[in-house]
C-alpha cells in the first residue's frame, strides 16, 4: 500500500510538472573574454540586455540583468525574458510590430559597473518564419502552429 501511495504521489509530481511552460523568452550565449582577448572561465558576471526599438539607437523598450557563471569555455547561457527586470514589460513587447534591437552591457567583475559591449538587430529564427505562413492554411497546419508555440 505505501508503494502505492508513494508511486501515485511521484506520477501526480510529474504530470504537475509537464503541464508547466517556460515563458515566451528567448535564448542568447555568448563567450566571454577580457580586454585582451583571453578567456574568462568560471567566473561570476553580470550581464545587462536592453532591447530597443527600430535602430541600434532606439527607444529603450525592455532592460533586465542577470547574475551568470561562465564555464571552462567563458560559455554564458542566458534566457532573455526571465532576468532580473529592470524597465519595461517583456510581455508587452510587440514583436511584429517594428525591427527590435539587442544591446549586451557586461561587468566581469559581476557588479553594476556595466561596459559597453555592442548592439545587433533580432532576426528570425525558424519556427516563428513557418508560424507566418500558418495563418493563411488548413487546420493541419495550425495544429502545427499550436505545437511550435507550445514548444517556444
Amino acid at each position: 500500500m505505501k508503494k502505492l501511495l508513494l508511486m501515485l504521489i511521484v506520477f501526480i509530481g510529474f504530470s504537475i510538472n509537464s503541464f508547466a511552460q517556460e515563458r515566451n523568452v528567448f535564448k542568447y550565449q555568448a563567450v566571454i573574454r577580457n580586454s585582451a582577448g583571453e578567456i574568462i572561465a568560471n567566473k561570476s558576471i553580470s550581464l545587462k540586455i536592453n532591447i530597443l526599438l527600430r535602430s541600434e539607437d532606439g527607444t529603450l523598450v525592455y532592460s533586465e540583468t542577470h547574475a551568470k557563471t561562465t564555464n571552462n569555455f567563458g560559455l554564458v547561457s542566458l534566457s532573455i525574458g526571465n532576468g532580473t527586470v529592470i524597465y519595461g514589460n517583456y510581455d508587452e513587447i510587440n514583436w511584429s510590430s517594428s525591427k527590435y534591437f539587442l544591446q549586451l552591457e557586461i561587468d566581469i567583475d559581476g557588479g553594476e559597473n556595466y561596459e559597453f559591449m555592442g548592439t545587433s538587430p533580432l532576426l528570425s529564427v525558424p519556427y516563428a518564419l513557418h508560424a507566418q505562413t500558418v495563418s493563411n492554411s488548413d487546420d493541419a497546419d495550425a495544429d502545427l502552429l499550436n505545437e511550435i508555440q507550445d514548444i517556444m
